[in-house]
């Protein structure tokens, strides 16, 4: 386990690139790699998120965007759920 001090050394002022989408990482973490050994993991916010393991249980969110899902499909309108970020040319068109 790393501590706050590490963890804000290691992206603090100047962050490393999150490790899925290459926007500034806002937290880190160790893990071990089979055959490598232990390796930083820095990732954005919602990437953070998105990983962070979780019991058993969806979480309120997951059950809000299920229940969406399903009024959607019962209404007959075709929809597309983004799971990704959107890149910063996405954001910039609104």
């Amino acid at each position: 386990m790393i501590s706050g001090a590490e963890a804000f050394a290691r992206i603090g002022r100047t962050p490393q690139p999150c490790v899925a989408c290459g926007r500034p990482a806002t937290a880190t973490r160790i893990v071990a790699v089979p055959r490598t050994g232990s390796r930083w993991i820095d990732t954005c916010t919602p990437h953070m998120i998105a990983t962070t393991k979780t019991d058993a249980t969806p979480a309120p969110e997951s059950q809000a965007l299920s229940s969406l899902r399903d009024a959607v499909r019962q209404a007959g309108i075709e929809a597309a759920l983004l799971t990704a970020p959107l890149t910063e040319a996405e954001c910039a068109r609104g």
